[in-house]
């Protein structure tokens, strides 16, 4: 009883009642399960239902089903100044076409993630200009960069934000070989340097990442830009860092040479990844017959199966996998 009350109470407050409206939806979601409400979320059409249940149903595959229905610029509105859910609130301000509201939430709201959603949908680009200069979360800031077209202060943004990721931003924006060729020298943030990177041309600075950077996750990924088949090959088996060559391994195309990676590497998520890609029936036999390795025993059983597989039986596997996913529920 005690948490039928509590629920009651979760819902009666984030459900106004408007000519009996919040009243009737509340005991939808008392008295009905998920899988009902996301049908009644279905069948109707209704612009003031369907926001009733975007901002107040306990279960999030309902909030969605009904937020996705959802085209009423004044409710859209409403959700995104005042739902107690982040995530609505957000998927609102996607949908939103009011500049004015828009760049209120931008300039105001107190949770960076709403200013950064709402930052791309502005297109002011004055106010573009004094968020990516002003804000104080580097996310929102980013986000003002992408939209913003003033290139004299993209550049100066470039040079005097600490930010790794807001430089990010403005060299993705600009395609700046020289600032990605920057980043990817000096940036301290790992994923930041592996996105410079990947976004750079100079075959010449990518070898040399390719063979000399500290960073594994570096060395992989210029090597992967460059498409350096002996490169990758050789970082495969010789790399110290086991995480990213298996990434590698992955990569590979030569069954011999993956076959000796499956069955005697000494780092064992390298030899579970070379097996998800191996085609060589007969060594997955054996290693499903006879490695030492339960989880090396177990994945070669499961590649064996999926190699054996008919096409309308993958179809029907990945059907039941897809109705699963679908039915997830957070």
């Amino acid at each position: 009883m005690k948490v039928i009350m509590t629920m009651c109470l979760f819902v009666m407050a984030c459900l106004p009642s408007v000519n009996g409206t919040g009243e009737e939806i509340s005991r939808r979601i008392l008295l009905t399960d998920a899988d009902k409400r996301q049908m009644e979320v279905q069948r109707t059409d209704d612009q003031a239902v369907l926001a009733e249940f975007a901002k107040s149903d306990p279960d999030s595959t309902v909030r969605n089903a009904a937020l996705r229905k959802l085209h009423d610029q004044a409710l859209l509105a409403d959700i995104a100044k005042n739902c107690n859910n982040l995530y609505i609130r957000q998927e609102a301000i996607k949908k939103l076409d009011d500049q004015t509201l828009l760049a209120e939430l931008a300039k105001n709201d107190k949770d960076f993630e709403i200013r950064g959603a709402a930052v791309h949908r502005i297109n002011d680009q004055a106010l573009l200009a004094e968020l990516a200069k002003n804000d104080k979360h580097p996310g929102v800031r980013g986000g003002a960069v992408m939209n913003l077209d003033d290139e004299t202060l993209l550049a100066k943004i470039a040079k005097n934000d600490v930010n790794e990721w807001v430089r990010l931003a403005v060299a993705q924006k600009l395609n700046d070989q020289v600032l990605f060729l920057d980043i990817a020298k000096n940036g301290t943030e790992p994923f930041v340097r592996l996105k410079a990177v990947q976004a750079l041309t100079d075959k010449t600075a990518l070898a040399e990442f390719a063979k000399n950077d500290k960073d594994a996750g570096v060395r992989f990924t210029a090597i992967e830009t460059l498409g350096d088949k002996a490169l990758l090959t050789e970082f495969a088996q010789s790399d110290v860092d086991g995480e990213w060559r298996r990434w590698a391994v992955v990569k590979l195309d030569d069954q011999a040479l993956l076959a000796k990676f499956a069955k005697s590497d000494k780092d064992e998520s390298v030899r579970l990844f070379a097996i998800s890609v191996l085609s060589d029936q007969a060594v997955l036999d054996g290693l499903a017959k006879n490695d030492k390795a339960g989880a090396v025993r177990y994945q070669a059983g499961l590649r064996l199966k999926e190699l054996r597989q008919t096409p309308e039986e993958k179809a029907e596997e990945e059907a039941k996998l897809k109705e699963i996913r679908d039915n997830i529920r957070w």
